[in-house]
């Protein structure tokens, strides 16, 4: 009887396991035959109780395909109809399932549009060797030795300027007109490249052409214009009868001939190979 109200109560720990029947354990609860108390009916496949805490948990691996419903697989995610597992969708043109069960990017999915402008670095692509540069053959890019093998430019006493095949490749001889450059370095396959060069200040009408190529070397020849004055006199005699006159004359004649001569001058090369 509470002290207070006088009324009639259970009394708090009242109710012990003795006094509930087993009428009074629904769905989901027994009454334990020995104890008498309550317990939770488990599966022990997908919940268990733990035995350390005594709290209902779910197993490990209880979560089965079946017990997930349609509306778990949200974006991105679908509900397989068979197996009632939740698989990723994928567009199967730039993402794929590989033959492991792998998600990857597939062959050739990763497009154009999909990178953003100025992101591939140059830490990014696979290196070639020195010098070599990008070209496109076919429908493939790959790295390749470029065209143009050597350049430079050369004073008119066969000092290097400049040069990518270093200073000592002139050989020269003092107001000869003839340059012997050594390309050796280069080991190119034959002596069929191509050499182009230009004349820096020489005078007007000078020429440069090559006089002899080989797989390791050129030779090349620059020639000034000079005008020349030649006056060669040539005797004559009388040749009509009736003036009487028996002296020999001489008459020189003023001609001019323009002579290609050697002359040194400044210059630039080029040499390319493909």
């Amino acid at each position: 009887i509470d002290g207070t109200s006088g009324v009639v109560q259970v009394k708090n720990d009242g109710i012990t396991a003795a006094k509930i029947n087993t009428d009074v354990a629904g769905e989901g609860l027994e009454k334990d035959a020995i104890s008498g108390a309550l317990n939770v009916l488990v599966d022990d496949a997908t919940i268990e109780i733990d035995g350390t805490s005594g709290v209902v948990q779910v197993k490990n691996d209880g979560i089965t395909a079946a017990k997930i419903n349609n509306d778990v697989a949200g974006e991105g995610l679908e509900k397989n109809v068979i197996s009632g597992a939740l698989d990723i969708l994928v567009d199967d043109a730039t993402i794929e399932v590989d033959a492991t069960n792998g998600l990857q990017i597939k062959n050739d999915g990763v497009t154009t549009d999909k990178i953003v402008d100025a992101n591939v670095t140059t830490a990014k692509i696979a290196p070639g060797t020195d010098g070599q540069v990008l070209k496109t053959v076919g429908t493939a890019v790959t790295w390749q030795a470029p065209p143009l093998k050597a350049i430079g430019k050369i004073a008119s006493d066969g000092t290097v300027n400049k040069s990518n095949l270093g200073s000592g490749i002139i050989t020269h001889t003092t107001s000869s007109g003839i340059y012997t450059v050594d390309i050796s370095a280069l080991s190119l396959p034959d002596e069929d490249y191509v050499i182009q060069l230009t004349l820096l200040g020489a005078s007007t009408g000078s020429t440069i052409q090559v006089t002899s190529q080989t797989a390791t070397s050129f030779t090349i020849q620059i020639s000034g214009m000079q005008n020349v004055d030649n006056t060669p006199t040539f005797p004559t005699t009388n040749s009509i009868p009736s003036i009487a006159d028996d002296h020999i004359h001489n008459v020189t004649i003023t001609e001019r001939e323009t002579l290609l001569i050697p002359e040194d001058a400044a210059w630039y090369f080029t040499v390319t190979d493909f």
